[in-house]
């Protein structure tokens, strides 16, 4: 049990790092995003909202469960990852 306590604190201080201000789960959020497959969402602070393929929503929440992560802040983390792995150039073998 002390073992997973001491996981989830390095994962939050890990995540910390990268997010300006740590974001707590939140049942409506997640709601909003589970409903996003159908509904619009605003991300990236855009003006227009954006439906998403059930793939990344649930990947979304995979994320916010791992990580006790708010479903808004998963689902923002989880687009810039895609955004920027297009960017990485392939190892070809």
């Amino acid at each position: 049990m002390k073992h997973k306590s001491k996981t989830k604190t390095q994962r939050k201080a890990l995540l910390n790092l990268f997010l300006p201000v740590f974001q707590s789960k939140n049942l409506t959020h997640r709601e909003a995003v589970k409903k996003s497959v159908t509904v619009g969402l605003q991300v990236h602070g855009e003006q227009r909202t954006q439906t998403f393929p059930v793939e990344v929503i649930k990947e979304a929440i995979i994320i916010s469960d791992l990580f006790d992560l708010n479903e808004y802040a998963a689902l923002e983390l989880l687009l810039a990852g895609k955004e920027h792995f297009i960017l990485i150039p392939r190892i070809s073998g």
